[in-house]
């Protein structure tokens, strides 16, 4: 699909209770006794952001936790469904016109933890493909036929052998295929363990073939691009149970022979080899003038993923972990009773993983929550650190 408009939707989450902050992590939801003279605080305050584009005007609604206050940076988007379920974020993304696109609606379920308190999710709408031969002209071709998906963000070619007939009925649906990329899902940080899979949904890449159903004498070939990453490995693809298999050549590619058309799903399903945690300084600032009352500091901090990989992985990684990262400028907040200075610091925590598949291994860096650490000093006091902060957008 042609990206031709961008959507970008910011979201920030806050922790107004104990149940809240152990939901969304970030920091410490005790507020801080006005005690004196170097009292440290702990902001908590996180941001969940979508980046959706499509050729059509979309539609989102979102599903936040109680208590949770949403700011949104809409540029044309509407949301709905605003609702009180402290365990996960549901985003929907539906186009308004879904006229000539395989899919109309996508949902991302993300399970935000305090490993993982913000993700950067990206809907990618699949506009059937123009590429396409009849029935008919199939049949009477004295020589292979073979067609692409030329409007998808995935590259892919059907070729159907010269002569190929339908053996089970008449279909008016032309010979097509659309290749887009399976519903996002996100996987939190906690739930991985080093040995094991990685607990998501296997189906990565979707090839949408037509006419669906249709049974064919001769077994059609599926050409898909799944990286050369993952050259000399063996990746599936599978339908209602039923499975082919398929090595992929130096160039990246992966031929797949099917004799029957439906929704074809290419599983990527990787294991964790390693897992190691780190952090940066995004804000370390002494004898910052405070106020008595709320005073604010802003900072810069990731969203997202950082990851070479490209094809079948790359788009695993997007859909399990996040897109690729985005800079979003935050806002904190604290209380003073009386003037004088502070030392701020805020700290981004970060993950970095090897994913294993077959004899490859794989990078990502997966950006977690911030701790922000308020001291403050000079005969000021703090009172009622608030956890809120602003996320001022990113842009495209």
């Amino acid at each position: 699909m042609k990206k031709m408009k961008f959507i970008y939707v910011a979201a920030a989450m806050f922790a107004a209770s104990a149940m809240l902050s152990s939901c969304w992590g970030g920091g410490s939801d005790d507020p801080v006794s006005p005690s004196g003279s170097g009292d440290v605080a702990k902001v908590a305050a996180e941001t969940y952001s979508i980046i959706a584009s499509s050729n059509q005007p979309a539609t989102f609604s979102i599903d936040v936790a109680a208590d949770t206050k949403v700011n949104a940076d809409k540029k044309g988007a509407t949301f709905s469904n605003i609702s009180t379920v402290n365990t996960y974020v549901k985003v929907t993304a539906a186009l308004v016109d879904a006229k000539g696109f395989v899919t109309s609606k996508q949902v991302a379920i993300i399970t935000l933890s305090s490993a993982t308190p913000s993700v950067n999710i990206s809907f990618d709408f699949a506009k059937k493909s123009t590429d396409v031969v009849s029935i008919d002209d199939v049949a009477a071709s004295a020589t292979d036929v073979t067609i692409t998906s030329n409007l998808s963000t995935a590259t892919a070619s059907m070729t159907i052998p010269a002569g190929t007939t339908v053996t089970n009925g008449y279909f008016t649906e032309d010979f097509s295929v659309t290749a887009f990329k399976a519903e996002p899902e996100t996987v939190t940080a906690d739930a991985l363990v080093v040995g094991l899979p990685v607990p998501a949904d296997p189906e990565i890449l979707v090839l949408n073939c037509t006419p669906s159903g249709a049974v064919f004498s001769n077994p059609v070939s599926l050409k898909v691009f799944v990286g050369t990453e993952l050259a000399g490995e063996t990746i599936t693809i599978e339908n209602n149970g039923e499975t082919t298999s398929a090595v992929v050549d130096p160039s990246g590619y992966a031929e797949f022979k099917v004799k029957h058309f439906s929704l074809w799903n290419i599983l990527f399903d990787p294991w964790v080899d390693s897992i190691q945690k780190g952090s940066v300084t995004l804000l370390n600032v002494t004898n910052y003038p405070v106020a008595a009352g709320v005073n604010t500091y802003s900072f810069t901090k990731s969203v997202g993923t950082q990851s070479n990989a490209t094809g079948l992985a790359g788009y695993f990684f997007s859909k399990v972990f996040g897109d690729k990262v985005e800079t979003l400028t935050e806002e904190g907040s604290f209380s003073a009773t009386e003037p004088g200075t502070a030392t701020i610091n805020v700290i981004q925590n970060y993950s970095d993983y090897v994913f294993k598949f077959g004899s490859k291994s794989f990078s990502i860096r997966v950006w977690d929550g911030t701790v922000s650490t308020v001291s403050i000093v000079g005969g000021g006091s703090s009172s009622n650190v608030d956890p809120q902060s602003h996320s001022g957008g990113s842009g495209m």
